[in-house]
């Protein structure tokens, strides 16, 4: 009989510190919940983050492009200017 007591005394204490253990897990979920919904970044500020990141890519796309029709224009004047060359070593040598 006493060893069934001393039996349910250690399962009460493991009973208890297990739900100590549950509420300890359970007020740290919550607080870290807490700090996620306090860190976390709005709609609006989502959308403004996402608004001036395509303005910055179309700027550089456009200036990227400028710099290709460049070199394009420039590489077509130099093509005609070996043409042009080619052909007047040609005609007169």
């Amino acid at each position: 009989m006493e060893e069934d007591h001393t039996l349910l005394i250690r399962l009460d204490q493991k009973v208890s510190d297990l739900q100590n253990s549950v509420k300890e897990i359970k007020d740290g979920t919550i607080s870290r919940i807490a700090c996620l919904e306090a860190d976390k970044a709005g709609k609006n500020e989502v959308e403004k983050l996402q608004e001036k990141i395509n303005d910055d890519l179309e700027v550089r796309i456009r200036c990227l492009e400028t710099r290709v029709a460049q070199i394009m224009t420039v590489g077509a004047v130099a093509v005609i200017l070996l043409g042009v060359a080619q052909f007047l070593i040609g005609k007169f040598f």
